[in-house]
């Protein structure tokens, strides 16, 4: 995305809660204990600091994001989260948090000081279908030496 398509982005949709590109329920409502057929990586998301929100929970192929993930949700913050249907690979787990209430031009455009980010703590294989895993993530403030994850990537 070019800075002026980020722009034109904010411009058209910048007043509206993050929330609101919610599409449809999200696999984080399943109940400990659903078992998935498909191939499924799960887990949960936490945050020691007090934070609430929502978290965008992506696999990808680097340790730092180069392009969309591979395969991806949005789970409650803190909560459960299930990544369904995810291709066989090796992937990195990070997930990127924002307070509920966030609008689209604070979470693109401004200081990301009330965001969260986090990053399993081990690389995902997957191997066959059918396969589940179980990974946390632990969110905390952003530092300057975390991966640039791009906060507009939640709107594509």
């Amino acid at each position: 995305m070019s800075p002026r398509q980020l722009r034109q982005l904010v411009e058209r949709v910048g007043d509206r809660r993050l929330t609101t590109f919610l599409q449809s329920p999200s696999p984080a409502g399943w109940t400990d204990g659903a078992r998935p057929a498909r191939t499924t990586i799960g887990g949960r998301v936490s945050a020691p600091d007090g934070f609430s929100g929502m978290a965008y929970v992506g696999l990808f192929q680097s340790p730092i994001p180069q392009s969309l993930p591979d395969a991806c949700t949005v789970a409650p913050a803190p909560g459960s989260f299930f990544v369904d249907n995810v291709p066989r690979g090796v992937y990195h787990l990070l997930a990127m948090a924002f307070p509920a209430s966030e609008r689209v031009r604070c979470a693109v455009l401004t200081d990301a000081c009330r965001h969260r980010i986090g990053v399993a703590n081990e690389a995902v294989v997957v191997h066959e279908s059918g396969h589940q895993s179980h990974h946390d993530i632990v969110l905390r403030p952003i530092r300057s030496i975390d991966p640039p994850l791009l906060p507009a990537v939640v709107l594509l």
